[in-house]
Parts: C-alpha cells; structure tokens; sequence
C-alpha cells in the first residue's frame, strides 16, 4: 500500500515539473519575439522593419546678396538715350517746309513772325539760324521783345546769336542800347565783350563791370540822343 502511494507521489511531482519546464519555455518563447507590425492598410504593402535612410532634398541655390551691402532692386527700365549732337523727339525734321509754308501765305508780316517764333523752339540748329533771319525782316522795331529774350539767351546757337545781334544794329537806339547792356552783363554770352565795346562806343565811357553806372549812363545819353 505504501508502495502505491510514493508511486503516485512520484508520477504527481513528475507531472508539476513537465508542466513547470513548459510555461517556462513559453514564457521565454514570448520575450524573443518581436512585436507584432501594424496591419497594413487594405490594399497597400506592410513596411519592413529595416530603418531606412531618409533621402537628402536638393539644396535651393539663393541668389548672393549685393557686393554692397544693400538689397537689390529690379533694375529702372532705362531712359531713352540722346546721342551728342542729336535733336530732341520732337523737333521738326523737315525745317524747310514749315519755314516756306509760313513765308508763302498771304498773312500780314505780325503774323507770320509770330508763327515763325511759335516753331522756333523746335528747330534744329541750322533751321534757327535760317528762321532767325527771317525773323529780323519780319519783325517791327516795337515788337522786338521776343528776338531781345533770344539774343540774351547764352545757350542758343551762336549762328543765331550772331543773326540777331547785327540786327540789333539797325534798330532805335532805344532798343538798342539796354539789350546791348544785358548781352555785356552775361560773362558766358558769346557777344558780351562785343556789346561793352559797342556801349563804350557810344557812351564813350568804360565802366567797366559796374552795371547800375551803364545802366545810368545810358539813360542819361538816350535822353540828349532821342531817336
């Protein structure tokens, strides 16, 4: 009877260590498993699990900034160009034709020395020459005024200065001898010397560049020398 009962024990300890070594071996068993992947979506395939890499974006060139120091600005469309010597855009190329079409009307000479000043501006150089000549046969001693603000412009052309200033000449002494007093004043007018020796001509003085004793002397001589 004993016999039997330490078989029994035996087989019953046999069965607990079996049963020991196996959920120690499932256990075990579990650790070195890796985690199961997320399921991937329907229709697409499960990622690896190899880490990759990621792919480097390409670099974006970025303009160097100004030698410098200031932000670049988008170049001003550039002005239109005038070579040297050239005229402005709207200037009268065919002179001639304008020059004739005046002088060939029937208006009465005022007219037609006020239409030739109107186009004066837009002249070239040799049509002001031409035009100033016309001008001085045109105009009357009393409306000389516009070829006087014209022969004291430094900058017109000396051609036409030259025109106007032998005109000068033949006019009263009235309207001779204070424009003659303007040109002497202008240190850069080409006729500023000719006019202080053709003041002193008739003054027979030299003031030299005392302007208010010309001025006075002037007066003072076209008073005993009227017209």
């Amino acid at each position: 009877m004993n016999n039997k009962l330490n078989l029994i024990k035996i087989i019953a300890l046999i069965a607990v260590v079996v049963v020991i070594g196996v959920v120690i071996g499932t256990w075990g068993g579990k650790r070195g498993t890796a985690p199961p992947q997320q399921s991937a979506l329907p229709g697409t395939e499960p990622s690896t699990a190899t880490p990759t890499t990621p792919t480097p974006r390409p670099e974006i060139p970025r303009p160097s900034a100004p030698a410098t120091g200031t932000q670049a600005v988008p170049p001003a469309a550039a002005p239109a160009v005038v070579a040297a010597g050239s005229t402005p855009l709207n200037v009268i190329t065919n002179w001639e034709e304008k020059v004739e079409e005046i002088l060939g009307t029937d208006e009465p000479e005022a007219v037609k020395a006020k239409q030739m000043l109107e186009i004066f501006p837009r002249l070239t150089a040799e049509g002001q020459t031409e035009a100033a000549q016309h001008l001085a046969n045109l105009t009357e001693d009393q409306d000389f005024a516009p070829l006087g603000a014209i022969l004291t412009d430094a900058a017109m052309p000396e051609e036409v200065l030259e025109v106007i200033m032998a005109d000068l000449m033949n006019r009263p002494n009235t309207v001779k001898l204070p424009l003659l007093l303007e040109v002497a004043k202008l240190e850069t007018h080409p006729n500023a010397e000719e006019a202080r020796d053709l003041l002193e001509l008739f003054l027979e003085e030299d003031y030299g560049t005392d302007w208010a004793q010309w001025q006075s002397q002037i007066q003072v001589w076209l008073q005993e020398n009227p017209d």
